[in-house]
């Protein structure tokens, strides 16, 4: 039995969630590593031979913007985004669930705002010829792939929205546990099989009951 999974076998996404997720991945990984490379040559070729590579600020801004779109559908589909728990001990059972999908709700509205705002700002650009100012580079092209990328974010909240309103994210922190014939209770209502709890985060509950459930 696995410990930790993958956030796609969590949600039994399969396969096509499995290479999107390994795909952005890449992509970010790709985008990080260009930009190392290009401030590393553009210091190096600056201090030493006083030769800086042109418009590299502009490539630079260009790749800053790819990879913080990029990681945006990562983070938002691992729920690693910053939050400040001040009220949350508080909240439990049913009003846990209801908070979480209040937040996620607010969230989807925000994200799909700004890819709306986004893809206007792209026509915006296009229609204006907008372009850089030392390699005039046109600009409009980023803009529109921010936007694509944002609308992956609010179509990853809206499934995390949906998941959490069937109540196929059950918490750890939320879940109380007890063994009835061979079953596991949770604070949500639902009933599942220990030879099913690969599907939740048996790891946490495993500890939880100090080994009572293997």
């Amino acid at each position: 039995m696995n410990d930790q999974l993958e956030p796609a076998e969590r949600g039994g996404a399969g396969p096509i969630a499995f290479w999107t997720r390994r795909v952005l991945t890449a992509l970010v990984s790709i985008i990080m590593f260009s930009m190392m490379i290009l401030t590393t040559a553009d210091v190096f070729g600056r201090a030493v031979l006083n030769t800086p590579i042109k418009g590299s600020f502009e490539i630079i801004t260009f790749l800053l913007a790819a990879l913080i779109f990029s990681s945006l559908p990562l983070i938002t589909w691992d729920e690693k985004h910053i939050t400040v728990s001040l009220i949350e001990q508080w909240i439990r059972g049913p009003s846990r669930r209801i908070s979480r999908v209040l937040i996620l709700t607010v969230c989807t509205i925000v994200v799909a705002g700004i890819t709306y705002r986004m893809w206007v700002q792209g026509d915006l650009m296009a229609e204006g010829q907008h372009i850089t100012g030392f390699l005039e580079w046109p600009i409009a092209p980023i803009a529109y792939f921010m936007a694509v990328l944002s609308g992956f974010s609010t179509l990853v909240l809206m499934l995390l929205t949906w998941s959490a309103l069937s109540g196929k994210d059950l918490d750890e922190t939320d879940c109380y546990l007890c063994l009835r014939a061979g079953q596991l209770e949770y604070g949500a209502g639902a009933r599942i099989r220990t030879a099913d709890l690969r599907f939740t985060k048996p790891l946490l509950c495993q500890l939880s009951y100090a080994g009572i459930l293997i």
